[in-house]
């Protein structure tokens, strides 16, 4: 009994209170894990206008383990604007020693980025762009890319997550894949009236970052595991500040860190000739809608993302 009374506590969030700029309004923020200086947090974004269609999204993610990736907070709405999301960003990540932002840096998502960073001087956003601009741009080829990252990681061993956001699992029912005449891959929602992506976008850009060749730049990888096909994968994690740079540079010489890299690099090398024709065919193609694959949207006989995957590891989600 006190084993599920704790687990009770842990799984119902409590509301975090954030008064707007004017102090005319509050926005509440779930919370399920508090801050705790012994962890390694991530936090990721989906952005939008705020005019009441897609929600603006933002997680906190304790990845100090990947095989137990422990969403800890959520903001999400579709009302509220551009400069009061990045307002509320900027209260809410403190709270978890600032860790470093990732979202996609296309259309409006551009506008709250510049304002997170200038107006409210938060400058630990991921940048992954050829003009070295806050955010990720996220065309056809890096979105494709993500979430075939997502769904790996979601299938494989050597990572885990616990969720509790029901908004999330249900939009990962709905997630779908388009196919083209080629070989683009395209993943959105499924279309329909009220179907949305918002709160799987920004998960994946929280897997994203954590891929084998993101994940350097942002944190330190303290050991790896390996799967069974011998696919070497980071393992624990802690922030690039906490170290020294000399510890930095005992890290970049221990024989598993190079074993990690030259893994990560044999993978970017055998992915080359595959991103070059993606890269060939016609961004502006019509899309031909399909049936997705067995990890995305509804199977041929009708079972949907979350219980097909019942013979496979899948996040434990409340």
């Amino acid at each position: 009994m006190q084993i599920d009374e704790q687990k009770k506590q842990s799984i119902t969030p409590f509301k975090h209170k954030i008064v707007s700029q004017n102090e005319d309004e509050i926005y509440e923020v779930d919370i399920w894990h508090e801050f705790s200086p012994k962890k390694t947090y991530l936090a990721s974004a989906d952005i939008s206008e705020g005019i009441g269609g897609d929600s603006s999204v933002l997680y906190i993610w304790d990845v100090s383990d990947l095989q137990n990736i422990i969403m800890c907070a959520r903001f999400s709405s579709n009302v509220t604007s551009l400069v009061q999301f990045a307002y509320v960003a900027s209260k809410l990540l403190p709270l978890y020693g600032s860790p470093w932002l990732a979202a996609e840096r296309n259309g409006v998502s551009a506008g709250m980025l510049d304002s997170l960073r200038i107006t409210f001087g938060y400058s630990k956003i991921v940048i992954d762009n050829k003009k070295h601009e806050p955010g990720i741009y996220s065309h056809v080829q890096v979105k494709s890319r993500a979430c075939l990252w997502m769904r790996e990681m979601m299938t494989s061993q050597c990572f885990g997550f616990t969720i509790y956001d029901k908004a999330l699992v249900d939009e990962l029912g709905i997630f779908i894949k388009k196919d083209t005449k080629g070989s683009q891959n395209v993943y959105h929602a499924m279309p329909g009236p009220s179907s949305h992506d918002d709160h799987v976008m920004a998960f994946i850009w929280a897997t994203w970052i954590l891929s084998n060749d993101k994940i350097n730049d942002f944190f330190i990888v303290v050991d790896t595991t390996t799967t069974e096909y011998g696919v070497v994968h980071a393992r624990h994690l802690k922030p690039l500040e906490e170290y020294s740079s000399e510890e930095v540079q005992a890290a970049l010489e221990d024989p598993l860190y190079k074993e990690f890299k030259e893994f990560s690099a044999e993978a970017m090398k055998k992915n080359e000739a595959a991103l070059k024709k993606i890269e060939a065919e016609d961004y502006y193609d019509n899309f031909k809608y399909q049936k997705p694959d067995e990890y995305f949207g509804d199977m041929d006989d009708g079972e949907s993302w979350t219980t097909s995957m019942s013979s496979r590891k899948k996040p434990e989600v409340f």
